[in-house]
Formats: structure tokens, C-alpha cells, sequence
């Protein structure tokens, strides 16, 4: 049995034929015991995706386009992609005025 300590979205990039998507998981679970990320095709399907099988490779697709290939590893298919961490995710904001082109004039007349 396994344990599942929480529940939230994720934010990864996965790439195919050098071109890199940005998508967002949805109720992924946390669990600490497991070694690997486990991706359920239950899931891609109710979001949507379509999932083609076929001489070792699972193709994830969305109208046609392919976002991702996953090879079949010893026992499960590997997808690869890149965690986004949530501090990595968020837009960058200027830390000075004077890189938004402002800067301070004293009060107004």
C-alpha cells in the first residue's frame, strides 16, 4: 500500500524533438516512499490527451500534435521531464526603479 502525504499541481517541462512545452499537472500526489514519478493515463485521458502505444513507446498527444514520447524502461514507461519549482515559476519582478526606466522626482508641485 502506498502512502500519500498530499496533494497539489505542478509545474514541468517536457520536451520532444527539441521543442519544450510547459504544462501544468493537476492533483498530483506526494508520495515520499516512491523513487519514481508515476504518471496515470487515466488522468491525461479525462484532461483530454490522447495516448498511442506502440513498439515500446507511448506517444502523448493533444489534436494531432505529439508533446511527449515516453520509452518503456525495465518495468514502466519513462517520461522525462523537468520539475519547475513554484519560486522558479513565478514572473521575475525589477528589484530597482531604475530598471523600469523610473526614478524618483521628489513631490509633486
Amino acid at each position: 500500500m502506498v502512502k500519500v502525504i498530499g496533494k497539489g499541481n505542478i509545474v514541468a517541462n517536457i520536451k520532444f524533438q527539441n521543442k519544450i512545452t510547459r504544462i501544468q499537472l493537476t492533483h498530483v500526489m506526494h508520495i515520499p516512499d516512491m523513487d519514481r514519478k508515476i504518471l496515470s493515463l487515466k488522468m491525461l485521458d479525462q484532461k483530454g490527451l490522447e495516448i498511442h502505444i506502440s513498439g515500446g513507446h507511448i506517444h502523448i498527444m493533444k489534436i494531432g500534435e505529439i508533446y511527449t514520447e515516453a520509452s518503456l524502461g525495465r518495468e514502466l514507461y519513462e517520461v522525462r521531464m523537468k520539475i519547475i519549482l513554484p519560486q522558479d515559476n513565478e514572473p521575475k519582478m525589477p528589484k530597482k526603479l531604475e530598471e523600469l526606466g523610473a526614478s524618483h522626482t521628489g513631490r509633486p508641485k
